[in-house]
């Protein structure tokens, strides 16, 4: 097992560690490995160890499903209008807007040398987030990450792993093991696997009070979902 520090890839946060020689001094004072970096939309440095280039958090949108379908009426309850879902993604409706920045950013990724590359399967608007009433089935989105993921790595065979990471919204969040398998199996990139983010596990159970009915209700899910 690695232990990993996760880091935006911003000249500002490096300044903050008094440049590389210093965030690989930190590293190693907390024991860490390496690091889970994620775009910052700066060029990607080049003075960082590459013994630290461990894993790279793609791009990702929380609330993403009603864009990629080209709901605009969904969209227009949301955003109030077509110019500011437009700015706020990047580009008109439909798939091949995020595509784009998906493949963007998983080439950064490459390049970065990441060993693996890690896939929110989740899709939440900020309404939801407050009512807990979702919009969107968990079959509707692991459906639709899994065309997204596959349009995206399509005439890939090796690589970095391609790890997909629970949430607690609507989508993949390890709790029910049908759900997981339909998307391991639906992802046909052969070097998957899941990212398990044991603190968003517990947060989709709201009656966990105490660390140790948390730590207890992650082992339940893992014998749960058995050899998977």
């Amino acid at each position: 097992m690695k232990r990993l520090m996760s880091l935006p890839l911003s000249g500002r946060t490096l300044a903050e560690y008094g440049g590389p020689a210093g965030l690989e001094a930190a590293c190693r004072a907390l024991s860490c490995d390496g690091l889970e970096v994620v775009w910052a939309g700066e060029d990607l440095p080049r003075d960082v160890p590459p013994a630290l280039h461990a894993g790279y958090h793609l791009t990702f949108f929380p609330d993403w499903l009603d864009f990629w379908r080209g709901d605009r009426r969904a969209l227009a309850a949301k955003f109030g209008g077509e110019a500011v879902w437009r700015a706020f993604y990047g580009g008109p409706e439909g798939p091949e807007t995020l595509l784009k920045l998906y493949r963007e950013d998983l080439d950064r990724a490459l390049a970065w040398g990441a060993g693996y590359v890690v896939f929110h399967v989740s899709d939440v608007s900020v309404q939801e987030g407050y009512t807990y009433r979702w919009l969107h089935s968990h079959w509707e989105v692991i459906d639709a990450a899994v065309e997204a993921i596959n349009t995206l790595l399509e005439g890939r065979t090796a690589g970095p792993a391609f790890l997909v990471e629970n949430q607690w919204w609507p989508g993949f969040t390890f709790t029910e093991p049908d759900l997981t398998a339909r998307l391991l199996e639906g992802i046909r990139y052969p070097n998957k696997g899941i990212l398990l983010d044991t603190g968003h596990l517990m947060n989709a159970n709201l009656d966990l009070g105490t660390q140790e009915e948390g730590a207890a209700y992650i082992h339940r899910m893992l014998d749960r979902h058995g050899p998977l």
